[in-house]
């Protein structure tokens, strides 16, 4: 089993977002923002516009790109995961504040953690959003000023919640680039012809 020290400075990191910016606002805004359908929200908004212009076959082909971008993302956090193993914030350390059946609540003070292990390293949230977002991001040029807010607000939900440390998304976000641009890269070695438009091979090429 893999043992994780926490450092003094994710410890810290973690106890600002859980306790230092807990609020009526962020506990009924941050269970919605980690809601799973984001992951999916941008490359569908995108979808539709295509779809909207006539470019149908367009449209597919970009929600086919980003099911195999999330695949891979989400299968390579679990494999993570499970050699990790490393315990959540809320089977871990005491006064974490976190959501369960629709409900706040909060670890006793007293806490002694009984889990050996857990699904905490990586944050598979913070990767499967920063994958999509990298993808959108090459691809069309115009979303790259907003669609990296997508990634950065997950992973900040994940820690509010209690159900991940700051290394946890910092790292998920490290392994969501990693996948997307690696996959880009095997697909323009082996097909020289843009992914999604068909053409000549050029990033952003959809809306330049």
């Amino acid at each position: 089993m893999t043992h994780f020290h926490i450092p003094d400075w994710e410890l810290s990191l973690f106890l600002f977002f859980n306790h230092g910016l807990k609020c009526a606002f962020l506990d009924w805004l941050m269970p919605i923002v980690s809601e799973s359908f984001l992951v999916w929200l941008a490359g569908v908004n995108a979808a539709i516009v295509l779809w909207m212009e006539g470019k149908l076959g367009v449209a597919l082909r970009l929600l086919a790109l980003l099911v195999v971008v999330i695949i891979l993302s989400d299968s390579s956090a679990k494999m993570v995961k499970e050699a990790t193993g490393r315990v959540r914030p809320l089977n871990d350390i005491p006064g974490t504040h976190y959501r369960e059946d629709g409900e706040w609540r909060q670890l006793p003070a007293d806490f002694e953690r009984e889990k050996e292990r857990g699904s905490s390293y990586v944050s598979a949230h913070a990767a499967n959003t920063m994958a999509i977002a990298v993808a959108i991001s090459l691809l069309f040029a115009r979303s790259r000023p907003w669609i990296l807010l997508l990634p950065l607000v997950v992973g900040m939900s994940r820690i509010y919640l209690g159900k991940h440390f700051p290394m946890d998304v910092a790292m998920g976000w490290l392994l969501g680039a990693a996948t997307t641009m690696t996959l880009f890269a095997v697909i323009r070695f082996f097909h020289p012809k843009h992914p999604v438009t068909g053409g000549k091979w050029q990033l952003s090429a959809i809306w330049p």
